[in-house]
């Protein structure tokens, strides 16, 4: 008899719930939440649903109790769902609340011609790409005190001393037209900025840290001294202009941020003497996880990549994917809880969606070409790399690509082939990076040695975005509207048909 292969279940009972939750938050952090008649029909729609459960269920008590489909369970599913809103709308209620009782976003609405603020930077300085204003340097701060975590883009020259984690008052025009939405006031336009204190303990070790890395590439070519620390800790402040925009333009800024990929690429060597031991096998990469987060800082991003490379690992090592559906709908609700305003973060779409990407569509069709690739000469073999390398950034590309249009209306038309070309660099890349960042504070000579050897991939992945960035159609412009938009989601409806149409017409399962 044929081999017969089990049908693999998805977990999706958490699903719902965090779509819920999410969309509460989203709407409970909006203007229109601080309508007193929006709030009033807010808390009768609850209360009626809160009067129709009791009534549906007693209901659904008179049905036969081995019905296909329990109208009881489908309740309770139901009462989830409305709960989870529920909660998102309360949450992100009070988080609006308290953002407009917040005395610096009241003075933020109407400042006065100077604004005299206590901020701590939230990143390094970067170089303002802006051409009238060359030497100006941007950075994120948070007002220190806040009560609702206000945040401003502080703009100002003579900030190269600085960096995270200083605590500094600056004095200037703030502009809060720009840019606006979450915790965000505005542009603080500073013609002052004075260090008030330096950070110490663990954020003093790390500024430490990656001072000395940036130190131990400074001789290198200049894709390196930008890529080296990008891939090490996201600080790809030094990256040169056109360097960053071959990328931008072949969908490789990725590499040069702390993503999941990044994390889970350093878990999978430090797991690897530990897979045997139970208890090490969670301790030290928790460890080294938190080290990380020190070290790159705990920035939501980062902490959106550890968290979501965790449920990458524990689907693939589980070999369970469903399981980490629901697990990627749990860690995507803790962030949303944690922080209502996420639940307008871009960032955090993106990541949860290039997650559920490599989750389901690209587990799926690595399987598919595992099977029907299995055996054959060097040619299928080839073949079957290659097309294993392209799931991962085709199936990223198909999902978040909507999600990068609403952001920017360009098309990566040579993407997923610069991100297979570049796939094999990363690996090394990453991990000498890392290790030349571990000894760069303590011994800088080996630490060079490393550095060397990871600008070689570096290199190659700065030649992949180059060249290809060259082509015809590389970042392809688009019209603005939702013309485009519809195109691409219209474009991924169709393959979704195609291949629920073709598992069964080819046995894709």
């Amino acid at each position: 008899m044929p081999e017969v292969t089990p049908p693999r279940v998805r977990d999706l009972r958490l699903l719902a719930p965090a779509v819920a939750l999410w969309v509460g938050a989203w709407v409970g952090t909006s203007e229109v939440a601080l309508a007193p008649a929006w709030a009033g029909a807010t808390l009768v729609a609850g209360g009626l649903t809160l009067v129709a459960i009791p009534a549906l269920a007693q209901r659904a008590s008179r049905r036969p109790r081995h019905a296909a489909a329990p109208v009881g369970s489908l309740l309770a599913a139901a009462a989830l769902v409305l709960c989870a809103l529920g909660v998102g709308l309360s949450v992100g209620w009070a988080a609006q609340h308290q953002r407009q009782a917040d005395p610096v976003v009241t003075l933020a609405r109407d400042p006065p011609a100077q604004v005299e603020l206590l901020l701590r930077l939230e990143a390094d300085p970067r170089s303002s790409t802006a051409r009238w204003e060359r030497g100006a340097m941007t950075v994120r701060a948070r007002v220190d005190g806040s009560a609702s975590g206000a945040t401003v883009l502080l703009r100002a020259r003579g900030m190269e001393s600085l960096a995270r984690g200083d605590l500094v008052r600056a004095k200037g025009g703030l502009d809060p037209a720009f840019p606006v939405g979450g915790t965000w006031i505005g542009t603080l336009h500073a013609d002052q900025v004075n260090p008030v204190e330096r950070p110490g303990g663990w954020r003093g070790i790390s500024r430490e840290v990656r001072a000395s890395l940036v130190r131990v590439c400074g001789d290198l070519d200049p894709q390196a001294q930008g890529l080296v620390p990008g891939f090490a800790i996201g600080d790809d402040s030094r990256l040169p202009h056109d360097l960053a925009e071959a990328m931008r333009a072949t969908s490789l800024t990725h590499l040069t941020a702390v993503s999941g990929a990044h994390v889970a690429i350093l878990m999978a060597v430090v797991m690897l003497p530990f897979r045997n031991h139970r208890v090490l096998g969670v301790l030290v990469p928790a460890l080294v996880l938190a080290a990380l987060v020190a070290l790159v800082g705990p920035e939501p991003s980062v902490l959106r990549a550890v968290s979501l490379a965790a449920v990458l690992m524990v689907g693939t090592l589980a070999r369970r994917p469903g399981s980490a559906e629901a697990a990627l709908s749990l860690v995507a609700a803790a962030f949303i809880l944690a922080d209502p305003w996420a639940s307008r973060s871009f960032g955090l779409v993106l990541s949860v969606a290039a997650a559920w990407a490599v989750l389901v569509p690209a587990h799926t069709w690595d399987r598919v070409i595992r099977r029907k690739l299995a055996e054959g000469g060097p040619a299928r073999t080839l073949v079957r790399a290659v097309a294993r390398a392209a799931t991962v950034p085709l199936a990223c590309q198909i999902v978040v690509a909507p999600i990068l249009l609403l952001l920017r209306p360009n098309l990566p038309t040579w993407g997923v082939l610069a991100n297979v070309l570049a796939a094999p660099a990363v690996a090394p890349a990453t991990l000498l990076s890392l290790a030349a960042t571990a000894l760069a504070p303590v011994v800088p000579g080996p630490a060079h040695a490393l550095a060397q050897a990871a600008a070689v991939f570096t290199g190659w992945i700065a030649g992949v975005a180059e060249h290809l960035a060259a082509w015809p159609w590389a970042g392809l412009p688009l019209a603005t509207g939702p013309g485009p938009l519809a195109l691409v989601l219209a474009l991924g409806a169709g393959g979704r048909l195609a291949w629920t149409w073709g598992r069964g017409r080819w046995n894709l399962h």
